[in-house]
């Protein structure tokens, strides 16, 4: 289920959190890196930012058990499909390692 989209004074944002091994973190973070491969990306300290036209899409390990997906876009319909493909993505992956 994708979040309510939440807009502050420049961007629109969703944010999701979910519970998620650090193994299944690393995995997933490949899958979005070659998802997204003609952007822009930077990893720093488990945190993965690929860098969209008008946003980004942020990836992080917040805990051990834990993954927070965070997409920024100035523009609300752009932000919410991206979202979209991110989780659709996310839950694939899930699939695939049961």
């Amino acid at each position: 289920m994708v979040p309510n989209l939440a807009y502050d004074s420049r961007f629109y944002h969703l944010n999701l959190s979910e519970a998620c091994t650090f193994k299944n973190y690393d995995s997933f973070k490949n899958w979005l890196v070659f998802e997204f491969d003609l952007y822009f990306q930077e990893e720093i300290n488990n945190r993965l930012i690929i860098y969209t036209p008008n946003g980004s899409i942020e990836i992080a390990a917040e805990t051990p058990k834990s993954i927070a997906i965070s997409v920024r876009n100035k523009n609300s319909k752009a932000c919410y499909n991206t979202m979209l493909k991110v989780y659709k993505l996310y839950i694939l992956h899930k699939i695939k390692k049961l």
